[in-house]
């Protein structure tokens, strides 16, 4: 079965403009201009964020403000935060980089190196490049950056799972067989 069958072809443009809410949501001071808030990903990622994107040609950056919740006792984002938000960022950067099918990825592996602090009230933009693609897997490196100095290097291995569905808040889609990690990975299951 084909990834294509599952989700109709209209579904399955690049999920980037799908992803963006309205830039009269951005509070003011909270985003630099041309970044917009992305409204998927559930609870998870809006009790993490908000996450913002601002996409140029083929670029894409996210980026957020390091707000009280996200900060340790010395106010500076809390290094376990720093590691969600690479694990957001990594995946999403991958997902906007696929032609086919957009799929939900599974953090297979995660390794970070802590580069430097963000402070409370800090821009931190991070970036992710795919360096490999398999049937099953995707390999991603990237950086978080403050003021363009790298505070976060990551490298993740992530698992396709099953389809997107753009119109769910980006949620999977339900399964054309009942086993969306089935049609996912074409009947072959990791």
């Amino acid at each position: 079965m084909s990834d294509y069958s599952v989700i109709d072809q209209g579904s399955l443009v690049a999920p980037a403009e799908a992803w963006l809410k309205d830039a009269g949501d951005v509070p003011a001071g909270m985003a630099p201009e041309g970044f917009r808030p992305i409204g998927i990903g559930g609870p998870f990622i809006a009790a993490n964020g908000p996450i913002y994107m601002r996409q140029a040609g083929n670029e894409t950056d996210f980026g957020l403000r390091v707000q009280e919740k996200n900060c340790n006792i010395m106010r500076i984002a809390h290094g376990g935060w720093l590691a969600t938000l690479a694990d957001m960022i990594l995946p999403l950067s991958a997902r906007l980089a696929h032609d086919g099918p957009d799929t939900f990825l599974l953090t297979v592996s995660l390794s970070l190196d802590f580069l430097g602090p963000a402070p409370l009230g800090c821009w931190i933009e991070g970036r992710g490049e795919v360096l490999r693609r398999t049937k099953r897997l995707v390999f991603v490196q990237g950086n978080l950056t403050v003021d363009g100095a790298a505070i976060v290097r990551a490298s993740g291995i992530f698992r396709i799972g099953p389809l997107m569905d753009p119109a769910a808040d980006g949620r999977p889609a339900k399964s054309a067989t009942g086993n969306a990690d089935q049609d996912a990975t074409g009947g072959n299951p990791p």
